[in-house]
């Protein structure tokens, strides 16, 4: 199996397009983008908890739990529209070349970022060497200035001396760039149609050893889902004994046949949403049906057991809330080892059939980040 070092060049490369790319928002999906680690990292220094009127922390929860297709803003449009521009005028400043790229997920597997392009390095094509972040203001596109410097006096991240600002939330974002691509470098470019500002900013050690440490801890507190802080409470070992589980259910209760079919579901929605996640990359996609027939093997060589017991938790002590004393077939499942028999996988391939998008297929199918 590949490393999680080895898949995100990969990933970077399937997912350039943001967020018109359906794979973007799928890995976008639950991570925290360095966009937002300036409102976390604001929330740490000032030990506040996030107000109602907090409008740029809500987006950012929001977005990270379930992405949504905001409309894009005039100054967002603006960028998108002249970025081709931007990188050949960057081009023909620095005569380096510009990549597109995705998404960056960090090692980590918590936060990600998404660069504007990247620079390769010459002599190793695996290696990156920069990145780019371009910034358009809207409020200098149509100053005419003698300096361009006397037109950005105006524009809130940049000082006196158009350099960033290190306080602002686009600085985090540059550096958030520069751990997900580990780049030696990042360009930030802020462009008019008169004029082109190249400011590079390198990376920084104490923002990596401390403001990073913030930020993770903020994740922690306020973003990460129930479903996700399971994994710090439950952990396999290789000296748990293995428990059957067609004994375990041989003879079912009304309480029992509940538990079962509330494995089964977590079983298949497991499974599902490997499959769902396998699809993504063919160029037609099969129906739902026809995919789940034809991936359902290799969908069952991708389960990991710590995810899958840590879902059916979570979703039994939802569904039995009341129930202070876990009985005895949800302590044999949690606090045993286990092989999933070959008629619960035959339950399980039925019913995975008649999930779909709103069931939950396309959440990440691997809770531990282990892709």
């Amino acid at each position: 199996m590949e490393s999680c070092s080895e898949r995100i060049p990969e990933i970077a490369k399937i997912t350039i397009g943001k967020q018109e790319n359906p794979t973007w928002r799928e890995y976008h999906r639950h991570r925290l983008n360095a966009e937002y680690f300036g409102i976390l990292e604001e929330l740490y220094q000032t030990r506040r908890q996030p107000s109602f009127y907090n409008e740029d922390f809500w987006k950012a929860k929001h977005e990270d739990n379930e992405w949504i297709n905001q409309p894009a803003s005039l100054e967002q449009d603006w960028e998108k529209e002249h970025q081709k521009q931007v990188m050949q005028e960057y081009e023909e400043r620095t005569a380096l070349k510009v990549q597109e790229t995705g998404i960056w997920i960090f090692p980590s597997g918590y936060g990600s970022a998404s660069p504007d392009g990247i620079i390769m390095d010459p002599q190793n094509d695996g290696l990156n060497i920069g990145c780019i972040l371009i910034k358009c203001p809207l409020e200098v596109r149509d100053m005419r200035p003698i300096k361009p410097v006397l037109a950005l006096q105006d524009v809130d991240y940049l000082d006196g001396q158009s350099h960033m600002i290190t306080t602002h939330p686009f600085y985090h974002e540059v550096q958030g760039c520069l751990v997900g691509t580990e780049a030696k470098w990042c360009d930030f470019i802020v462009w008019s149609p008169n004029f082109l500002i190249i400011q590079r900013i390198l990376p920084d050690n104490i923002w990596r050893n401390e403001t990073l440490m913030h930020i993770n801890s903020m994740f922690n507190i306020y973003f990460l889902r129930k479903e996700d802080q399971s994994i710090f409470d439950y952990r396999r070992n290789t000296d748990m004994a293995e428990v059957n589980l067609s004994q375990v259910f041989h003879d079912p209760s009304r309480a029992k046949a509940k538990t079962l079919r509330t494995l089964i579901y977590c079983i298949a929605c497991h499974i599902a949403r490997w499959i769902w996640r396998m699809r993504l990359g063919e160029e037609h996609m099969k129906y739902w049906p026809e995919a789940c027939a034809e991936k359902w093997d290799e969908g069952k060589k991708l389960i990991c057991e710590r995810c899958l017991v840590n879902n059916f938790i979570y979703l039994w002590k939802d569904q039995n809330r009341k129930v202070k004393v876990l009985p005895e077939e949800i302590l044999q499942i949690t606090e045993n080892k286990w092989q999933i028999p070959n008629e619960f996988l035959d339950l399980a391939a039925v019913r995975v059939k008649k999930l779909w998008l709103k069931n939950g297929i396309s959440s990440e199918p691997c809770m531990c980040r282990k892709w």
